[in-house]
């Protein structure tokens, strides 16, 4: 009787293990099935393409989803839809030598507006790349570069500085008030829109982009 009780157990215990086994595999199966699927893609006029490979360098960690349209983020009321085109919100801000400009200012030509501050990495990582599209594109496409000033982490003379410092030749503007960052809704940085010559805002991407996704969202907006 004890010998097959003996038998009775340890049988038990081995179908236990092989279901635990069995699991883990799936598990593992499963977890192997995400991490492909998880693949940053870049999401720009409804068509997907592979992003950054996982595991990128630190220099280009935080590359983001880049989505046709409008964040859900961005205030209803500050735009309008036509056609199922949404207008970029307009926005006073101050450009180097403190004059007062709106990017309604610039409308009939394609305007690439990233949001950033000199002190986070991700703007700092991305910053070369819109430096030699800037230099790449000349005349053809606006770039409105917009400080995030709040007094105390972020200034003026602070955002002058790393420019400078940097040796970048891209237009820069100072939002000193949030009003441009409330208009858009920012919640985090970097964050770039792509808004054509007519107005409406096509891409944005949250987040970290390359050159070869900033070329690819200008794409949208210069056809």
């Amino acid at each position: 009787m004890m010998n097959k009780n003996k038998i009775l157990t340890v049988g038990i215990v081995a179908a236990a293990l092989v279901a635990i086994l069995a699991g883990a595999a799936a598990l593992y199966s499963a977890l192997a099935d995400r991490a492909v699927v998880d693949t940053p893609l870049l999401l720009i006029d409804g068509h997907e393409r592979p992003g950054m490979p996982a595991g990128p360098p630190p220099e280009q960690a935080g590359v983001e989803d880049i989505e046709e349209g409008i964040p859900e983020h961005m205030p209803d009321e500050q735009h309008e839809e036509e056609d199922n085109r949404v207008s970029a919100p307009d926005f006073v801000v101050q450009d180097i030598d403190q004059n007062y400009v709106r990017l309604s200012d610039f409308h009939g030509s394609p305007i690439v507006l990233s949001f950033w501050t000199s002190w986070c990495g991700a703007c700092s990582a991305q910053m070369p790349y819109f430096n030699a599209v800037f230099m790449e594109m000349g005349d053809d496409v606006h770039f409105m570069m917009v400080n995030l000033v709040d007094g105390a982490r972020e200034t003026r003379e602070s955002g002058k500085a790393y420019i400078a410092q940097q040796g970048y030749t891209f237009p820069i503007f100072f939002d000193m008030d949030g009003e441009a960052s409330i208009a858009y809704g920012v919640r985090a940085i970097p964050a770039t829109y792509f808004i054509n010559a007519e107005g409406f805002v096509l891409a944005h991407a949250g987040g970290m982009i390359d050159a070869e996704t900033l070329r690819h969202g200008i794409s949208l907006i210069t056809t």
